[in-house]
């Protein structure tokens, strides 16, 4: 029969909402083994002391575990002995095993059976399913895991580092763009624990990287096919080349769009401050990210007022005096007015911008600061604890 001290801890911890804080044994030659164990709910603390063999036999299971928010928690662990082999498996401290794993993975012989990219999304979700085949590939194949996301963040360095040594406008763009986004979301750790850090900053980048990456190819394309268009083909009339050039520029400004918002985001963290729910629009973003002396650089080669006259088939070509310019009309009233006026050479240099420097720079730059914070979810405390934590589910 329970004991009336074990009947009252579990009452307070299951039923009315109390968590275990603390715990403490005390025995001796002469005394009798009594367990300690302090509550707390609310800010308010409650401390219940016993001799009582279930009640010691409980405190005795109590082990510090780690929930999907990256806090820790004692609770009664099912296995002991799987806890702490556990616990001995993930310490890598010479990075012994993490080399291991690199060589297997670069010689073959060791193949994933799952994808370990969406285990490691999985758990660092609030429900985790801890029964899915790339939730335990994660668990049982930590450190493979690990050295696969140092391998896929080298061979991104490695495409970064081989465009910065030709294309010095890139440079620029990626480095400011980098600094932005380290200063905005690590700076989140200092305030929180890192996986909860990590999962408000994937809150704000909630695009698919490798639908991004495969639209950005396909709108490149696009842009290489209309510049053969226009070099090789002197026949073209000026009217549909430079709408063309238009057309274009507002495609490569739709895909700047999310990351620059990011950008955004990564300023107000910094500043303390909440990005707003809903994201800006074109307009409200360029216009304060070009009043942030951090930004103003960034987008200079982005300009809503061309992407919005071509997205709303709005735009118009005049020739004057044989110069070409884009007419960029207020699309929202008939008819037309005009708005404000390109040369076309400008807008040829405001895509070649766009398509040649920022537009890669932004997606190699983000892509890396994700795989160099992931790595650091990855080796943190939080995130091997609730590897562990898994294992008592």
């Amino acid at each position: 029969m329970a004991s009336d001290d074990f009947l009252l801890l579990t009452d307070l911890m299951y039923n009315k909402g109390w968590a275990v804080k603390n715990v403490r044994h005390d025995f001796g030659k002469d005394i009798d083994w009594k367990a300690t164990i302090v509550l707390g709910k609310n800010g308010e603390t409650k401390e219940i002391q016993s001799t009582a063999e279930d009640f010691v036999s409980f405190a005795v299971q109590l082990q510090k575990t780690i929930d999907s928010k990256g806090q820790g928690r004692l609770i009664p662990v099912k296995d002991s002995t799987m806890y702490w082999d556990d616990i001995e498996h993930l310490v890598d401290l010479d990075g012994g095993k993490t080399r291991s794993a690199i060589n297997a993975i670069s010689s073959g012989s060791f193949t994933f059976s799952f994808k370990p990219l969406d285990g490691i999304k999985k758990i660092l979700q609030d429900k985790i399913p801890t029964k899915d085949t790339d939730v335990r590939g994660v668990k049982n194949n930590f450190f493979e895991t690990y050295a696969q996301m140092i391998i896929e963040a080298q061979h991104m360095l490695k495409l970064k580092e081989l465009v910065d040594k030709n294309n010095t406008a890139f440079a620029t763009y990626a480095s400011t763009y980098g600094k932005l986004l380290t200063r905005g979301f690590l700076g989140e750790v200092s305030k929180t624990n890192v996986l909860e850090a990590y999962k408000k900053c994937r809150k704000y980048i909630r695009f698919d990287h490798v639908d991004l990456v495969r639209r950005i190819h396909q709108q490149e394309k696009y842009v290489d096919f209309l510049r053969q268009l226009l070099a090789g083909a002197g026949g073209v009339d000026l009217q549909n080349g430079a709408l063309a050039v238009a057309d274009a520029y507002w495609r490569l400004c739709e895909l700047c769009y999310p990351m620059l918002y990011v950008a955004q985001v990564a300023l107000l963290f910094e500043r303390n401050e909440t990005p707003p729910t809903d994201p800006p629009s074109f307009n409200d973003l360029i216009d304060f990210l070009e009043k942030t002396p951090e930004t103003k650089d960034l987008v200079q080669c982005v300009e809503p007022t061309i992407r919005n006259s071509e997205a709303h088939c709005a735009s118009s070509v005049l020739v004057e005096k044989g110069q070409v310019f884009l007419v960029a009309n207020e699309s929202r009233w008939y008819p037309a007015h005009e708005v404000k006026r390109f040369e076309l050479s400008q807008l040829i240099d405001k895509l070649n911008c766009l398509s040649k420097s920022l537009l890669v720079a932004l997606y190699m730059e983000l892509e890396l600061f994700e795989y160099v914070y992931l790595l650091l979810v990855l080796n943190s405390y939080e995130f091997k604890m609730l590897l562990v934590t898994l294992a008592q589910y």
